[in-house]
């Protein structure tokens, strides 16, 4: 296992607000529009715990902002009756005030990053039709911040500020853990085909051909991450650049991160002109994190009745190629780990999603919503 997810011990980050102080301005902006993408197998309803935690966040009454109950939708920007007539109905001049929009791209399950980065341009054209020289800010959550990159990529000097959270800027923690589990079962038999069990063998098989895709199939997108970082890197015109990660989970220094995203992938590591804020490690959010041992993790992914019981109840929609049951049952695995080694109700508070039956997960981190708040005031 590389060891370029490697936990960094001078991480000194709290959710004190005090902490961040001298990192809120009075004034956020003199008015803006802040569109919030969501991630992969996005719905109407992904962005609504970041926006439940941006309103109750303690900042806020420094930010004069607002939140647009609807959502511009990109297959409605032709509509006049779109989310976009309920910012112009209350502003008919430019606001004043930092307008946060939720977006929802037309296929927002497995839209491919470029038609998606394409709708988002757009949304930005249609709102700087109105309100010409505002600023526009874009909130990307997981895949919605590689949609926003390449956005960025697209059309330079359209977009002022990006803040992604939990974006896999290089690659997931899933082709990791995928990894250890392959390694460690073909340790066990000698190689896949001595998996006594045909449809846990499939599965196996399956999940180690996702792993090694990678991108493509994740995101269904021919774009490799590589590109994007030389392509970001190239572009004269870069907006103001936040990346923020929440690390739920650290694997003996090997890798850590939020269960789907590398703490190194999440923090853009390679991408030049990102906005440092003026904390040590003032991208990562670490205070719920648990640590687990990599030998542990490894014995357990190689006791075969154990990991053979487990896969073997979703073998099927494995195969079927059912990338949330796939995910699912990765996360079952690793859950029976953390159950029994480490505070596991506690690192679910920065865990990628809420796939392991918490309510609370990385949008709804307090730390998370204020480090989102100072990023758009960077």
């Amino acid at each position: 296992m590389s060891s370029k997810y490697a936990i960094n011990n001078s991480s000194n980050t709290t959710s004190n607000s005090t902490k961040y102080k001298y990192q809120v301005k009075k004034v956020l902006l003199e008015g803006s529009v802040i569109l919030c993408q969501h991630g992969f197998l996005g719905t109407e309803e992904t962005l609504n715990p970041l926006f439940e935690n941006l309103k109750n966040n303690v900042f806020n009454k420094f930010y004069n902002c607002e939140f647009c109950d609807g959502i511009l939708r990109a297959t409605e920007l032709n509509n006049s009756n779109s989310t976009l007539k309920e910012i112009i109905d209350k502003h008919e001049a430019r606001p004043k005030s930092n307008i946060f929009v939720r977006t929802l791209f037309s296929n927002p399950t497995y839209g491919a990053v470029s038609t998606q980065a394409s709708e988002l341009r757009d949304m930005i054209n249609l709102v700087r039709r109105k309100y010409p020289n505002i600023p526009i800010v874009l909130i990307g959550y997981s895949k919605g911040g590689v949609v926003n990159c390449k956005c960025a990529i697209n059309n330079p000097g359209l977009i002022d500020k990006i803040v992604n959270v939990g974006t896999p800027h290089d690659e997931t923690l899933i082709q990791d853990l995928i990894q250890i589990l392959g390694d460690s079962l073909k340790k066990k038999y000698g190689s896949f085909l001595g998996i006594p069990i045909k449809p846990v063998r499939d599965a196996i098989q399956y999940l180690v051909d996702l792993a090694n895709s990678g991108v493509d199939s994740i995101l269904n997108e021919t774009v490799t991450y590589t590109k994007l970082r030389e392509e970001w890197n190239n572009l004269l015109i870069k907006p103001k650049f936040t990346p923020i990660a929440g690390e739920a989970i650290v694997v003996n220094g090997e890798f850590n991160g939020d269960f789907i995203v590398p703490t190194e992938s999440a923090i853009a590591n390679g991408f030049r002109g990102r906005t440092y804020l003026d904390i040590i490690n003032n991208f990562i959010v670490t205070d719920d994190r648990v640590t687990i041992s990599t030998n542990k993790l490894k014995a357990y992914l190689g006791n075969a009745s154990c990991v053979l019981d487990i896969l073997s109840k979703f073998s099927e929609v494995i195969i079927g190629g059912d990338i949330v049951k796939t995910i699912e049952a990765l996360f079952d695995i690793i859950s029976n780990i953390l159950q029994n080694d480490g505070d596991f109700s506690k690192c679910l508070k920065l865990a990628h999603t809420s796939f392991l039956g918490s309510k609370d997960f990385l949008l709804t981190h307090n730390t998370i919503g204020m480090r989102v708040l100072a990023g758009i005031n960077a």
